[in-house]
């Protein structure tokens, strides 16, 4: 049976779910050997028969040879670290994968003189005869990954093999001086981060509510993971709020193999309110609450390539509005000596100004630096375009959605790093609601209506839509079903309201043509709707 390449797209919902199953069932394993004492057990063998490169490069989404690393660096605290001999085996028919993997292992490996790495290109056959002799072996505890794919791979012979070694191995038991006590195992735990420039209050809940540990740490990643290992409890999630911070922390927390989610402001704002005091200290405990109550909605983190990319277009935002600003103040300032500009444009605006004050110098001294400073931003200006351009040119996504008539490298990029990954959207349809694009509902007793948009997720997205829309349909010749639904809906109501509907159709479209890696097909019909 071929083996299914789940490296090839980002990974989904499914692989996600196996990925934590794993994660869960080494959380609980590997302290049941490391912690003992006694040095019956002091060989462990880890085994990932179907390792691939070790992260998910589409989303940086740590795959399981990391994560079982992450959990390694977790537990070197306990009494039986500096005993065990750990050897660490990974497996791969793909010489690519295997070649990212050991660089991913020098990376987030440890360096370690008990733990010894394999990792080799071989499938998974030959993998596991290599191995059946460490697997035999009834002094040495074993953990193996195989997931639901890896599974169609077992021959029955594997499988009679693995028979015999479950027959005649012994029953390992948790033991009684273990850090992590049964009654732990039973309780969960849920932690929340009060963030702020300085300095982070967290604190540490079961799901009864009763605080275990809380108190400051330094707003550094490694303070906050240090502060959470010393409760020496498995904690189901940590959680803060969304803000400047949020990516930063979310990212850097993920990578320590922390299971973080970033909550939703409104949310958070609504629970906090309730309270009468508002420290730092109530608002984590406040936090850590909702994290256990599980009333909260979490905030989509985007990538940092992501996060580089819509800096790139906020910067070139911020400097087309602030020399639209300076062109105006020059405009107000002249009108008050008389002096009328009249039509301009962005290459004859400078000459235009010169030509007024050419005969009165106090006006060249107060205006000279102001044009030279515009100058300037018009430079940097081009500079910026040229690097979204290059952007744009080299990203295979934008190049399908740019098919779409009216969506030029600004929409595509845009829409390309404010969804950053398709996939969290089951339906299409989805993407309008999260970019604030349908109508809000009032219904409440008798009381039942539609009111205008409700302008919720990125605003920048959403006006870059809009215009899109509305070149689709007031400029060209060329007729297909969006615009011909556009321009029937203008006729029944309003062109305006025709923009917005289209623009809403818009996001979908491009989601749709993203997800099913198509281009958009124009109608053959050249004749316009009646």
């Amino acid at each position: 049976m071929p083996i299914k390449d789940l490296h090839k797209k980002p990974f989904d919902e499914g692989t996600l779910t196996k990925l934590q199953i794993f994660e869960l069932y080494a959380r609980e394993w590997l302290p049941v050997f490391l912690s003992k004492s006694t040095p019956s057990r002091s060989k462990i063998h880890i085994y990932d028969f179907f390792a691939g490169p070790g992260i998910d490069d589409f989303q940086d989404i740590l795959g399981s040879p990391l994560r079982i690393l992450q959990h390694l660096k977790n537990f070197q605290y306990l009494d039986g670290w500096k005993k065990a001999k750990i050897h660490i085996h990974f497996f791969d028919n793909a010489p690519k994968k295997i070649q990212q993997l050991k660089q991913n292992v020098e990376i987030h490996g440890l360096n370690s003189s008990n733990i010894k790495y394999d990792i080799q290109l071989l499938g998974f056959e030959k993998a596991f005869k290599k191995s059946k002799e460490e697997l035999a072996d009834p002094y040495a505890a074993k953990l193996v990954f195989i997931d639901q794919n890896g599974v169609g791979n077992v021959t029955d012979t594997i499988s009679g093999f693995v028979r015999g070694i479950w027959l005649g191995s012994r029953v390992v038991q948790r033991p009684s001086d273990s850090i992590i006590r049964m009654e732990d195992a039973k309780m969960k735990y849920f932690a929340a981060l009060d963030v702020s420039d300085k300095e982070t209050w967290v604190c540490v809940v079961n799901h009864n509510g009763t605080i275990m540990k809380e108190g400051p740490v330094p707003t550094e990643p490694d303070a906050i993971v240090a502060f959470l290992q010393t409760t020496h409890l498995a904690i189901e999630q940590v959680g803060f709020e969304a803000g400047p911070l949020s990516p930063w922390l979310y990212h850097e927390l993920l990578a320590a193999n922390v299971p973080v989610i970033c909550l939703e402001t409104r949310h958070a704002k609504a629970a906090l309110r309730a309270q009468n005091m508002k420290t730092d200290r109530n608002d984590a405990r406040g936090l850590a609450h909702i994290m256990r109550t599980g009333w909260y909605k979490a905030v989509h983190i985007k990538s940092p390539m992501n996060q580089k990319l819509r800096m790139l277009l906020k910067t070139r935002r911020w400097v087309v509005d602030k020399r639209l600003d300076l062109d105006n103040h020059i405009r107000g300032t002249l009108k008050v000596f008389g002096f009328k500009l009249g039509k301009v444009t962005t290459v004859t605006y400078e000459a235009r100004v010169r030509s007024l004050i050419t005969a009165d110098v106090e006006l060249q001294t107060s205006l000279d630096p102001l044009l030279l400073v515009r100058e300037q931003f018009l430079t940097q200006l081009q500079t910026l375009e040229k690097a979204i351009q290059k952007a744009v040119k080299a990203d295979a996504v934008c190049q399908r959605l740019m098919t779409v008539p009216g969506v030029g490298p600004l929409t595509a990029l845009l829409f390309r790093t404010t969804i950053d990954c398709p996939a969290r959207f089951s339906k299409s349809r989805d993407v309008g609601v999260h970019l604030g694009l349908t109508p809000r509902k009032y219904a409440s007793g008798e009381v039942n209506y539609d009111g205008r948009i409700t302008k919720c997720g990125d605003a920048m997205v959403r006006h870059h839509l809009y215009e899109a829309a509305l070149v689709m349909l007031t400029r060209g010749d060329r007729w297909h079903p969006l615009k011909a639904w556009g321009l029937r809906l203008a006729k029944r109501s309003s062109m305006k309201n025709a923009f917005v509907a289209v623009a809403r159709k818009l996001a979908i479209l491009l989601h749709r043509l993203w997800v099913d890696g198509t281009t958009f097909r124009w109608t053959t019909g050249q004749e316009k709707p009646a």
